[in-house]
């Protein structure tokens, strides 16, 4: 069974006993479905969860907290995923970057981000890579291209990887993969 970050465990303990002595059961349950469906998953887990330790044999609840479950497992429980997911909306109509370093293409790209969402959208990059990565210098000349496309080709060009967390994307330099068949470097063919 899955633990509940501490907050949200110190947030159902303390709000429980309010449940039985200020609202009802139902009511409990018409917020954390109303939670549910207007996405605050976070919100929803922690009513419905209330519900149940008022009513451990609630269906309703018992069946929105196997949805959210399976919802969480489906996206790896990665907040990051429904961040990539938002960025995959947002479309850029041009792209031009002509000789610029990878900083400065990252830089380019967080204020399109900005500027397209009008101010909705923060793309905040958070840089793992070494200092010739960040200065290496890359041309890309791209029109009417989501977000995340224009991310891959950079990560293509500059040999680097992105990776949607909750609060950041994370640049890191990539790692060398290994071709079906072929050795990996460094070690001999047998």
């Amino acid at each position: 069974m899955k633990l509940l970050p501490p907050i949200l465990a110190v947030a159902l303990l303390f709000s429980a006993p309010s449940l039985r002595a200020q609202t009802s059961v139902p009511q409990v349950l018409a917020e954390a479905q109303r939670a549910y469906y207007g996405g605050n998953m976070e919100l929803a887990k922690v009513k419905f969860m209330q519900v149940l330790q008022a009513d451990p044999k609630n269906p309703t609840a018992t069946s929105f907290l196997g949805m959210i479950r399976t919802q969480e497992s489906a996206n790896g429980g990665n907040a990051g995923a429904q961040i990539e997911k938002q960025f995959k909306t947002l479309v850029l109509p041009k792209l031009e970057l002509r000789e610029v370093t990878v900083a400065d293409a990252l830089d380019r790209l967080k204020q399109l981000a900005a500027k397209q969402s009008d101010g909705k959208m923060a793309a905040n990059f958070v840089t793992k890579l070494p200092q010739e990565t960040l200065d290496q210098k890359i041309t890309l000349s791209l029109v009417n291209v989501p977000f995340t496309e224009a991310l891959r080709y950079v990560a293509e060009l500059a040999d680097v990887r992105f990776a949607f967390e909750k609060y950041a994307i994370v640049v890191k330099k990539r790692t060398p993969s290994v071709a079906a068949g072929e050795p990996a470097p460094g070690v001999a063919p047998q």
